[in-house]
């Protein structure tokens, strides 16, 4: 296995350090891998080292970003993966969410709870928040736990939106067919819209 001398350590603008190992740049580390491995000019390294030196590195930066990300918004387990992946490998990625996971700060049942009532509050379908969980990898297990332990009425929901949204369009020509379409294409059941519109709406 071959050695490496750490030939120059540079501080670069984002506060991190450039390595150079015989007077050639591999990587930058932040300050905690170049304080815990004692890294200093004149050093000898062997390959594992340099190479576990990159992965500590880009461990804490992937973690920096998913701490960033988080501060924004919650995210799903296979989002955040999703999302760190672009710039690390598959090992860093899923070892960021498992700790995130363990610590707590990632809970798919939590995010699925808020996200589905965030979904419902919008006015979605049951399909279409259905399809949306699905998107942010949440099981059809935990999916189906969120819609039958709701008391969400497609019904009661599709006469809302028509009074709230589409009422002014009724009137119109071939109005019901508009909104019928137009509901339909939210994810609504057929069969419930026709129902609502027949019983409430007649022409």
């Amino acid at each position: 296995m071959n050695n490496h001398v750490l030939s120059e350590i540079k501080q670069t603008k984002k506060g991190r350090y450039a390595l150079f190992f015989d007077d050639q740049f591999y990587f930058s580390v932040d300050e905690e891998v170049l304080v815990r491995h004692h890294l200093k000019v004149g050093t000898a390294f062997s390959d594992l080292d340099i190479e576990n030196f990159k992965k500590e590195s880009d461990y804490n930066k992937a973690k920096e970003k998913a701490f960033r990300l988080l501060s924004i918004r919650d995210h799903s387990e296979k989002e955040l993966y999703d999302k760190l992946i672009k710039d690390y490998d598959e090992h860093t990625s899923a070892a960021i969410v498992s700790k995130f996971c363990e610590l707590g700060l990632l809970d798919d049942d939590e995010f699925a709870r808020i996200y589905f009532e965030q979904l419902i509050n919008k006015g979605k379908s049951l399909k279409e928040v259905r399809f949306k969980l699905l998107q942010k990898g949440i099981s059809r297990e935990r999916i189906d736990e969120r819609i039958s332990s709701s008391s969400v009425n497609e019904e009661e929901r599709v006469r809302e939106l028509i009074e709230t949204k589409y009422s002014s369009k009724l009137s119109r020509e071939n109005g019901k067919k508009t909104v019928y379409d137009s509901l339909v294409r939210r994810g609504f059941s057929p069969s419930v819209i026709r129902s609502v519109l027949e019983g409430v709406y007649e022409e």
